[in-house]
């Protein structure tokens, strides 16, 4: 079978094989058929028996060279082989077939058109001058030497060569074009077909496409689904447990207080969790520079993780070193973030022994530093086998879930996420029993302006210092939530109007013009959106209200979409009483 195949290519040269092979079969093709037909025309005409032999092994050479164009790729050493084969026949004949004047001619001119098959336009064009040259050469040879010549026998032989030559050339060149047309056509319908193939590829893509982004904008919608059921009862425990510890308790009641606020905080810490690596992957995650305080904020961090090592007797310990610039420039928020996972996990999995974190500049330049920060414990440790998966999302060691020590697994992961984000480098070394140390390299811009005093001053606010006259109104349709709006909003001496969804809001806005409005996104009959646009297009010109999101949609998108529609600021649940007075303080005064 494999055999028939073979011969089966060779009278379908044109199908298979690359465009340089085909072209190489289409000039030894035409040379081939003209051998052929001019030993048949030799045998009629009876030219010298010299010329018989050059047809002949013109034949057999190209037949040799046609099979090998099917059984390897057509070098440049090949086709230069090819052509000296040819040129050598030529000038043979040339002096047996009447010089100048015989029907060689029209073979030096086929042999000059061929090497166009072999050779881009600059090496053509020195082709084409060596072949002119050489023909000048036979030509010369012929008139010093004219006895070289072998003579037809008569002028009528002459006569019939050579028009049996021009028979054959424009046979051949018909050839030529029949098969140039039918490589064209083949090519053509190809073209079609791969650009129907294409176009289906295309329509395929898009339809994957849009299923993606389909399924993405599900995933979203979700999250900002999940994350807006769990705030919104989460606004009620944490904000509830807020205002009670700000009212005289004992000791029993403040460490419950501490405990409800703990276990809210890490209830929002773990949707926060789920929605930063949401972000992440659709790569919607983005960092924010700002001023800070290094220090303070290796403090802030200390104040958080301090409560777990002391229950376990553990000891938190720190140094900074001296060459560490005071002010920093960059996210101060996400370098929290790393910092609270690492250094939290290791008082998770520290129960004896210590934590400690080292803070040191190892790259000091005048504008930017590269901050090296290790967080070493000596905790449970991690094994060789679990390190190279410590970073992927939801893997925790089977040592971790034996224990029972908690979390959802994405801690690590997001703070690698951050970390390239923040263009820079964490590593981790561990023996297992003995502890861990996470190596964090983080570059920062550096601030040398001179500290402004009066910024810590001005922020520190009593409670009582927000405006006693304020007409507020609180949009909100979860009763819990109104009545810790209105528990804090009474710490502050602020009362205020409530309404249980949109359409509620605005027409309390209609008749009592108020100056700040507490918004609820997501309402029964008319969500915030809607609530807060028809307001701005119904208010007055001189005075509008300030228009608070206070919702737990806490995606940035959501936010962004506040913005738009011309809400003023934006509150994540759950809020802290804190938080709602630096907001109220902000905005007391009307917005013109």
């Amino acid at each position: 079978m494999k055999e028939k195949a073979s011969y089966r290519q060779y009278i379908r040269p044109f199908e298979n094989g690359s465009l340089q092979q085909i072209l190489f079969r289409l000039g030894l093709l035409t040379f081939l058929f003209a051998c052929l037909v001019g030993t048949v025309q030799n045998f009629l005409v009876g030219v010298n028996p010299i010329i018989h032999l050059v047809f002949l092994l013109g034949v057999v050479s190209f037949g040799i060279f046609y099979r090998m164009s099917f059984r390897q790729d057509i070098t440049q050493p090949l086709a230069l082989s090819f052509l000296f084969l040819v040129g050598g026949l030529i000038m043979f004949s040339y002096f047996f077939t009447g010089g100048i004047t015989g029907s060689t001619t029209f073979f030096i001119i086929a042999y000059v058109l061929f090497g166009f098959l072999f050779f881009d336009y600059r090496k053509y064009v020195y082709y084409v001058v060596v072949c002119f040259m050489l023909a000048i050469v036979l030509f010369a040879l012929e008139t010093i030497n004219p006895e070289w010549l072998v003579p037809y026998e008569s002028a009528e032989v002459q006569q019939l060569d050579l028009f049996a030559t021009l028979l054959t050339t424009i046979l051949v060149i018909g050839i030529i074009m029949y098969f140039f047309k039918k490589h064209y056509d083949t090519n053509q319908v190809k073209l079609v077909e791969n650009q129907e193939a294409l176009e289906g590829m295309n329509q395929l893509l898009r339809k994957v496409g849009e299923e993606a982004l389909s399924a993405t904008k599900a995933k979203s919608d979700f999250l900002a689904s999940m994350s807006h059921e769990i705030r919104t009862p989460l606004h009620g425990i944490i904000g509830m447990a807020d205002i009670i510890k700000k009212t005289q308790l004992n000791e029993e009641q403040v460490d419950i207080v501490n405990s409800i606020q703990t276990s809210g905080n890490i209830l929002l810490g773990l949707i926060n969790d789920i929605l930063d690596i949401s972000k992440i992957e659709a790569e919607r995650f983005e960092l924010s520079e700002s001023k800070f305080d290094i220090r303070k904020t290796l403090h802030d961090v200390l104040a958080i993780v301090r409560p777990r090592t002391s229950e376990k007797n553990v000891d938190l310990t720190f140094t900074i070193t001296k060459n560490v610039p005071k002010f920093l420039v960059g996210d101060e928020k996400r370098l929290k973030q790393v910092l609270l996972n690492i250094a939290g996990n290791a008082a998770k999995f520290t129960n004896r022994g210590f934590v400690h974190i080292e803070m040191k500049a190892v790259d000091l330049k005048e504008d930017i530093v590269m901050l090296e920060l290790n967080v070493v414990d000596s905790g449970i440790g991690i094994s060789e086998d679990n390190i190279k998966y410590l970073f992927d999302p939801f893997f925790q060691s089977e040592r971790v879930r034996q224990h029972n020590y908690g979390g959802t697994g994405l801690g690590l992961a997001i703070t690698q996420k951050i970390v390239d984000l923040m263009k820079g480098k964490i590593s981790v070394k561990s023996t297992e029993k003995l502890g861990t140390t996470f190596t964090i390299i983080l570059p920062f811009g550096i601030d040398n302006s001179v500290e402004d005093q009066s910024t810590d001053k001005d922020q520190q606010v009593k409670l009582e210092d927000v405006r006693e006259d304020l007409k507020i109104l609180v949009a909100e349709d979860f009763e819990i939530n109104q009545k810790v709006i209105r528990m804090m909003l009474e710490k502050l001496g602020l009362s205020a109007d409530y309404a249980v969804n949109g359409r509620e809001a605005v027409e309390y806005q209609r008749k009592h013009q108020y100056d700040l409005i507490l918004m609820d996104l997501q309402m029964p009959e008319m969500d915030g959106i809607e609530a807060t646009r028809l307001i701005r297009k119904e208010g007055p010109s001189n005075v509008e209200p300030v228009i608070i999101a206070m919702s737990a949609n806490a995606l940035s998108s959501d936010q962004d979409v506040c913005f738009v529609v011309g809400m003023n600021d934006f509150i994540s649940k759950p809020a802290t009483l804190d938080k709602v007075h630096e907001v109220l303080k902000k905005w007391e005064s009307p917005v013109a």
